[in-house]
């Protein structure tokens, strides 16, 4: 069973979408730790509900569309009532811990860090904005890794 899960989302072939999947790859790099589960996904699906069930802590890492680009947001997540509509192969991390919380009697505490990106066209590569922050990302990620009980927050952070 995995203490923390992070799962990072988005679409690494749009640009600024694939933020998650290199802060990911660098975690990955980083961390030698079997109690910390990291995942790559395009989209968030009920069939991660099972992994999440496992995690004492999520960690969801994706990017947002917004101004100003190149803000990196971390907020608590709470579960939502779950309630499957005719698209339920797209889900946000607050209706996926619901769905957790539905199949399994297990929604951990959860987190999603944010990075507003700048471009989402067609590429592989993140905008100079947007890469410059990944430092800052995964340093984020890692703090609440290792923070035993971090404090509910909503904060943000533009360079």
């Amino acid at each position: 069973m995995a203490r923390v899960l992070i799962i990072a989302f988005g679409n690494p072939l749009r640009c600024d979408d694939g933020v998650g999947w290199i802060a990911a790859d660098q975690l990955r790099d980083q961390i030698e730790d079997s109690e910390i589960e990291i995942l790559t996904c395009h989209q968030l699906q009920p069939e991660l509900a099972d992994r999440i069930a496992e995690a004492q802590r999520v960690i969801f890492i994706d990017a947002s569309v917004g101004d100003p680009p190149g803000m990196l947001e971390v907020q608590n997540v709470a579960s939502v009532p779950y309630s499957p509509g005719s698209f339920s192969h797209q889900l946000d991390p607050a209706r996926l811990l619901a769905c957790s919380w539905e199949l399994y009697r297990h929604s951990p505490e959860a987190f999603v860090i944010t990075v507003t990106g700048e471009n989402f066209g067609y590429g592989t590569h993140l905008t100079s904005t947007v890469a410059a922050l990944v430092p800052s990302l995964v340093a984020g990620v890692k703090s609440l890794i290792n923070t035993p009980e971090p404090q509910p927050a909503v904060y943000s952070y533009l360079p």
